[in-house]
C-alpha cells in the first residue's frame, strides 16, 4: 500500500520479502559487487532507477542501467548486442535479473557488464514485486517515476 499511495516504501525495501527466493537464484547483493575481483560472473537483481544512453566518440551505443536493490544502487553497462536482444525488457518491466561480469581496474575502476537481462517478475514465478512507473526523462533515457529520489 505504500508504494501505490507514496511510489516509495519506508517500511521496508520491496525487495526484502523476496529475500531468500533471490539467494537461491544466485543473486549477490550491489556492495558485495563492487568488491568482487575482476573476471568474477555474478547476477545482481534491482529496481530501475533510471537508463541511460550518452552519446559516444565512436557512435556506438552503450547503455548505463542504474538498479537499486536493499544494499544500495549498482550501475550495470550494456553494450548494443545485449540491448539488440534483450533491451526491450527495459522498457516493460521495472524489475530485472543481471547476469554479467565485474570489470576492476585500476585506471578505469568497477564496472558491471551485462551479458543478459532477465525480468525479475517471472524469474521468481509470477511474484508480486512492486514496480516503479517508467518515465522519460531529461538527461536520462528513462527514470523512476519515484518521488523524492534522484537518480543519475
Amino acid at each position: 500500500m505504500e508504494w501505490e499511495a507514496l511510489s516509495l516504501n519506508v517500511f521496508r525495501h520491496p525487495l526484502s520479502p523476496h529475500r531468500e527466493a533471490l539467494e537461491e537464484l544466485g543473486t549477490t547483493p550491489s556492495r558485495k559487487i563492487l568488491d568482487l575481483p575482476h573476471g568474477t560472473k555474478v547476477r545482481a537483481a534491482g529496481l530501475l532507477e533510471s537508463l541511460q544512453r550518452p552519446p559516444t566518440k565512436s557512435g556506438r551505443p552503450v547503455y548505463f542501467l542504474l538498479i537499486e536493490d536493499e544494499r544500495g544502487l549498482l550501475q550495470a553497462t550494456i553494450f548494443e548486442s545485449v540491448y539488440a536482444r534483450d533491451g526491450h525488457l527495459l522498457h516493460r518491466e521495472g524489475a530485472f535479473l543481471l547476469e554479467g561480469v565485474v570489470e576492476q581496474d585500476s585506471r578505469r575502476g568497477f564496472s558491471f557488464l551485462v551479458h543478459r537481462i532477465e525480468s525479475l517478475r517471472e524469474a521468481l514465478a509470477g511474484s508480486v514485486i512492486p514496480t516503479p512507473r517508467v518515465t522519460p526523462s531529461s538527461g536520462a533515457f528513462l527514470r523512476a517515476g519515484r518521488r523524492g529520489r534522484r537518480a543519475g
